[in-house]
């Protein structure tokens, strides 16, 4: 996609080349780059993401965004790409940079759509097959705590497959939607309850995935037949 990286002050637009490879996320929009750098007397590679903040963000906020993220990464670990938090002048007001090492998509996981497709390709991927197991009961674990909280799997292509078959989690900004938020945060438009709905219902549905997928491993039509998909899986 065209355009032009600006109005972030830590970012070296002059030396890098940058694009843009998405818009449509409600925090940030996404731009990309790679290249080689020297470290000592060795050249090496890197690809990286670079999520540009929306809105102002003081540095109380950056903190609650980088503890949200660590709580993530501590508990889901290689399904978390590394990422770091950097408080930026952005479009003249001071906001956060998130850096991220680039993940290359290739399968949505968390779209009920695909599960005529992901039903027979999570049976031939163990690897990926264990770390849904392992994202589903962190899901599960966070929605039952004293601060109950429910992982964003509303954004575009948060919960992916990448190119080498690994599972990604791949939101920055606002990871969690909190249960008290729906009482005291203005929602006149229903945007966030549907949000909250959404990530509920396809975390249901990852739970139906995992079901189906080990109901019987040979067989062709995904052991539909006996495992009750969720009745709203289409969102």
């Amino acid at each position: 996609m065209a355009g032009e990286l600006r109005g972030v002050n830590i970012v070296d637009t002059a030396k890098f080349n940058f694009e843009l490879i998405s818009t449509v996320g409600n925090h940030c929009e996404v731009w990309r780059t790679a290249g080689t750098r020297v470290v000592g007397a060795r050249k090496r590679r890197f690809d990286l993401v670079v999520k540009k903040y929306r809105r102002p963000c003081s540095v109380r906020e950056v903190q609650v965004l980088e503890k949200e993220h660590r709580r993530l990464k501590s508990q889901l670990e290689d399904i978390v790409p590394s990422t770091l938090f950097a408080r930026a002048e952005v479009d003249g007001e001071q906001s956060v940079v998130a850096l991220s090492q680039a993940v290359n998509r290739w399968f949505n996981v968390a779209n009920p759509t695909n599960e005529d497709e992901a039903i027979p390709l999570l049976r031939r991927l163990p690897k990926a097959r264990n770390q849904l197991l392992r994202f589903v009961h962190a899901a599960r674990k966070w929605e039952y705590e004293a601060d109950s909280k429910i992982i964003d799997l509303y954004g575009v292509d948060n919960l992916v497959l990448n190119t080498r078959r690994e599972l990604r989690y791949l939101d920055s900004f606002h990871v969690f939607f909190y249960a008290d938020m729906l009482r005291y945060v203005e929602d006149e438009d229903g945007l966030l309850e549907r949000k909250v709905d959404v990530s509920v219902k396809r975390r249901e549905y990852l739970d139906y995935l995992l079901k189906a997928v080990n109901e019987n491993p040979t067989d062709p039509a995904g052991g539909r037949n006996r495992v009750a998909a969720p009745v709203s899986k289409a969102v």
